[in-house]
């Protein structure tokens, strides 16, 4: 497979940091709601998408904006009052709750070899970073 080229798309209504941030939380969700089926491949984006970004007060200022617009929603779990989202991020990443659907069928998509294994070191990461606290 040929990469022409690699361009981030910026636009009014997208953000790829926004993107980013959905899909931590939409893991969580996933997580509380107990769906693990044709999820996993979150994990696999969060670990490919996490060198691009800067982990700094604006990116944390732009996760509380995200849990607020999510919040009033009842299928975000997540970004509820009283949810510890790291410790979430933990228990996901311990518990390897996301592996079999990963290696049954994110892992065959995939046009690189990247072991779950692997590929669930970035949510350790992300708790590293502090911006979801």
């Amino acid at each position: 497979m040929q990469v022409l080229s690699r361009r981030i798309i910026t636009s009014p209504f997208f953000s790829i940091e926004r993107t980013f941030i959905d899909k931590v939380f939409a893991i969580a969700d996933y997580y509380l709601d107990g769906k693990v089926e044709n999820h996993s491949r979150h994990i696999y984006d969060l670990y490919k998408l996490y060198p691009e970004f800067t982990f700094d007060r604006s990116f944390s200022q732009l996760v509380a904006d995200v849990r607020s617009v999510r919040k009033p929603h009842a299928a975000c779990l997540s970004a509820q009052d009283g949810v510890d989202l790291p410790e979430l991020l933990h228990k996901i990443a311990r518990e390897n709750y996301f592996v079999s659907d990963y290696n049954k069928i994110t892992r065959t998509l995939l046009f690189e070899d990247l072991a779950y294994e692997k590929a669930i070191t970035v949510l350790d990461l992300i708790l590293k970073d502090g911006c979801f606290a």
